[in-house]
């Protein structure tokens, strides 16, 4: 004998079905996507402090690569703000 198509077992078993097959799609979508890598932070000093105040301050720059708003937030003196840095090096091919 045929089932019925109109069988609430079966409706109710496909909507399952197809709950599980999206689920299984996402998941299977979030193994192919690569997650971002967290950036790793280099915390070691190009200089040092009292190298730094051995220079003339005529050759001495100091970047601050943070927001504006944290710049202004406060910074040490003398030091510039180049918070858009990645498109400041990218311009100059460094």
């Amino acid at each position: 004998m045929k089932p019925d198509s109109t069988s609430a077992t079966l409706i109710l078993s496909r909507k399952i079905r197809v709950v599980l097959m999206v689920v299984l799609g996402m998941f299977l979508i979030g193994l192919a996507v690569p997650q971002n890598q967290q950036a790793q932070i280099n915390t070691k000093l190009l200089v040092t402090g009292d190298t730094l105040k051995k220079l003339p301050s005529e050759q001495r720059v100091i970047v601050d690569t943070r927001s504006k708003f944290k710049f202004l937030m406060g910074h040490i003196p003398g030091a510039i703000n180049l918070s858009n840095w990645k498109e400041f090096t990218s311009k100059n091919n460094r």
